[in-house]
């Protein structure tokens, strides 16, 4: 567990994470691969002052991500894989922009939050944060950008905990990336998210012609149970909503299980992942009422639901997979 003793060594991990991160929104990374410059050449082609080039090219290279032959500059192997080529599984430029933004909002408007409760007036929309425009696009992206091994991990114990499930129901899948990986396993996946994300993730992440996954627009707290679902799955949606609104959407969720169907959520667990009291600052920058919650918490709401054998599995270190069944030939709650 990360105590006290740890927060030098946790100042200078987030100092070359941004350092990287300032690279990337400058334009410095894409710059240098186009072709390697000399910081001059890189300061006036960037707009941007010599010296601070060369004090973040100094940053880099000692991160690694940048090396330099008589005054020329050009960017590591390393680099490439995570800053440039996108087919690599190491590229993480989109979720590193995605923590640069968040970051940002920890330093300037997390006093605030603590002050006041939540994030301020217009932030977002009080009940679950939904995102437009220029900012969905950002956050699909991020999103998008997740390490193939982390998702694999998530729909491996997805499949485990439901072997012999054939339909399942992504609720408020994004950008489909899990679902992409749950297909490859077996399942008939019918992705469920606001219209506008449909709308924006069916041609630009290529799901309106993927195998075995179904697109569908719709409200998650108007679920309707036609058809019903082997597997109902909620991935990191439950700390985007307050107490009240987890208890009725795990309700709603459950009345589109069909009997003996298992519903799956995917999130930090308050007590169980050692990253939750810190995603929960998240929620309280941005969200009305998000938060992290605990396995108590849970088992009430899903049993409440009128499930069954609960169950809390940790998936990766700070992940954790719940699952409860819906008994068979039990009726809708």
């Amino acid at each position: 567990m990360t105590d006290l003793r740890d927060l030098p060594e946790l100042r200078r991990g987030a100092e070359w994470a941004i350092a990287a991160g300032v690279a990337l929104e400058l334009g410095l990374i894409d710059e240098l691969a186009e072709r390697p410059a000399g910081p001059g050449t890189l300061a006036s082609r960037l707009g941007l002052e010599a010296r601070g080039v060369e004090a973040l090219l100094g940053a880099l290279d000692a991160l690694g991500a940048v090396e330099q032959q008589d005054g020329i500059w050009r960017l590591t192997g390393q680099a490439r894989a995570r800053f440039v080529d996108r087919d690599t599984p190491d590229f993480e430029a989109d979720s590193l922009r995605h923590w640069m933004r968040s970051i940002r909002r920890w330093a300037t408007e997390l006093e605030s939050a603590v002050r006041t409760g939540g994030p301020p007036p217009g932030r977002q929309t009080p009940a679950d944060g939904a995102k437009t425009g220029r900012e969905l696009e950002n956050f699909m992206a991020a999103m998008a950008n997740r390490a193939p091994s982390r998702t694999a991990a998530v729909a491996d114990a997805v499949r485990r905990a439901a072997p012999a499930a054939l339909s399942l129901l992504d609720v408020g899948g994004g950008p489909g990336v899990l679902a992409r990986a749950l297909a490859e396993r077996g399942f008939q996946v019918t992705l469920l998210d606001r219209t506008e994300v449909i709308e924006l993730v069916a041609e630009r992440y290529g799901l309106s012609q993927a195998s075995g996954i179904r697109l569908l627009a719709g409200d998650v707290f108007e679920l309707v149970p036609d058809p019903a679902f082997d597997v109902v799955l909620l991935s990191n949606l439950s700390h985007i909503y307050g107490p009240e609104r987890n208890r009725d959407l795990l309700a709603r969720a459950s009345g589109v299980l069909a009997p003996g169907g298992s519903l799956a959520i995917v999130d930090f667990v308050r007590g169980v992942s050692e990253f939750a009291p810190l995603f929960a600052l998240t929620m309280l920058l941005s969200t009305y009422e998000g938060g992290t919650w605990t396995l108590k918490q849970y088992e009430s709401w899903l049993r409440g639901a009128g499930l069954e054998h609960v169950r809390c599995r940790t998936i990766l270190p700070e992940v954790q997979l719940l699952t409860a069944v819906r008994p068979a030939g039990s009726h809708a709650p």
